[in-house]
């Protein structure tokens, strides 16, 4: 498992979230070649071997809150502990997508750029917040953490900013 610390993590970009997630992908690749057997994540999740789970830790005190560390875990370290964040997600069906010769790429995206309240404590806290999602190369886009269970963004799943109107996200 990778552990990414915060303060880095705070300044991430969409450029460094779509790197990260494309080397969960590969790794997934590798292990998906050697273990061909291995059960596509549509099934793991239908048979309840694996579910959403925010891997995320925060912290909230009078400042706002932040996040301290957020995991990054591969296809095998899900398996183990039957969890998988958005990151996780996307690099497991981005990496199935490569073994089955279709495009499909991570779409990192801010929900709800700017201040906005911790859900936990309601404090205010400022900066970005994102979520990943597949871009599949017809251009649909697919969520893996809400196939597994995430809860939809309380303004609704619409809420999420249109992916042209993000500043320095990734273009096709």
């Amino acid at each position: 498992m990778y552990e990414a610390t915060f303060p880095y993590a705070k300044k991430l970009t969409a450029q460094d979230l779509f790197d990260l997630v494309m080397v969960l992908a590969r790794r997934n690749v590798r292990y998906l070649v050697d273990h061909p057997d291995t059960p596509r994540l549509q099934d793991l999740i239908a048979a309840g071997k694996l579910r959403y789970k925010d891997e995320s830790r925060r912290v909230c005190d009078a400042d706002g809150c932040r996040v301290l560390d957020a995991k990054w875990k591969s296809l095998v370290e899900a398996l183990q502990d039957g969890t998988y964040d958005c990151k996780t997600g996307v690099g497991i069906e981005v990496a199935e997508c490569w073994i089955d010769g279709r495009d499909a790429v991570p779409l990192p995206r801010c929900i709800d750029c700017g201040v906005r309240a911790c859900p936990r404590c309601a404090a205010p806290k400022s900066g970005r917040m994102w979520h990943v999602q597949t871009l599949h190369g017809d251009g649909t886009v697919t969520d893996p953490s809400r196939q597994g269970g995430m809860p939809p963004h309380p303004r609704g799943d619409d809420y999420i900013v249109p992916v042209y109107q993000q500043a320095g996200i990734v273009r096709m």
